[in-house]
């Protein structure tokens, strides 16, 4: 399927096409200002933030419950992570994948997983509440034992 878009500054915006009255809706594409700001913060040290995007969307896809976690989520939680002032070496990957985890669960938590660049729009708003409390319990249950993700 083919989207029409625009560009306008930093922003792309994507024509999605939906059913009935209006034909269509735009969307913003942040997915040009995720890398490029990952790519920043990652510039400054030795690249970690992109290696923990990696080992979590490797656990996400591989995992039933988890498959629902998208890039677009993962992105996210390691932008509000990666934006703290701390250690970000290869020797703290394990430290920063706590991390993610425990934000990911203070996310479903709540209900609520806020864009890090606009922070109104809820990422976990699609989610059902079931679905919600899977990915919960399979990530509160790998934060007990980490290898259980593996």
């Amino acid at each position: 399927m083919v989207v029409p878009g625009a560009s306008t500054d930093d922003r792309l915006l994507l024509a999605w096409p939906l059913e009935g009255l209006a034909s269509n809706l735009w969307l913003q594409d942040l997915y040009p200002v995720e890398t490029a700001r990952l790519r920043a913060l990652d510039d400054q040290d030795a690249g970690t933030r992109r290696r923990l995007l990696l080992l979590l969307c490797g656990i996400c896809r591989g995992h039933p419950a988890l498959v629902r976690l998208g890039w677009s989520h993962l992105t996210q939680v390691v932008l509000h992570l990666g934006e703290e002032e701390v250690a970000w070496t290869e020797e703290a990957l394990g430290e920063r994948f706590l991390q993610a985890l425990e934000f990911l669960v203070g996310s479903l938590e709540q209900a609520s997983l806020p864009c890090h660049f606009n922070p109104s729009v809820n990422l976990l708003g699609n989610f059902r509440e079931e679905e919600i409390d899977d990915i919960g319990y399979v990530l509160y249950s790998g934060l007990q034992v980490p290898e259980s993700l593996f």
